[in-house]
């Protein structure tokens, strides 16, 4: 059951404002089942120093709001 509330939502959006994050859903279905079981979520700097997000479709929004802020977490820890 997807626990998207307006609490999780707007803590979303704060997040993604916050960290100018761009976020892309990605289709697991061709993946091996036990990466796809296990994946929440993955980021990436490109060259022009965009931080974009990559997720699963479908993911329940507390536990992308989560898997994003442990992304952003190390983002600030490494900087």
């Amino acid at each position: 059951m997807a626990t998207n509330t307006p609490d999780v939502n707007a803590a979303w959006q704060a997040l993604i404002t916050q960290h100018d994050l761009v976020i892309h859903e990605w289709d697991m279905a061709g993946v091996d089942d036990n990466l796809r079981a296990s994946y929440m979520a993955h980021m990436f700097v490109t060259n022009d120093d965009r931080n974009i997000i990559v997720v699963p479709v479908g993911q329940d929004p507390r536990e992308r709001l989560v898997a994003v802020a442990k992304l952003v977490e190390h983002l600030e820890k490494a900087a």
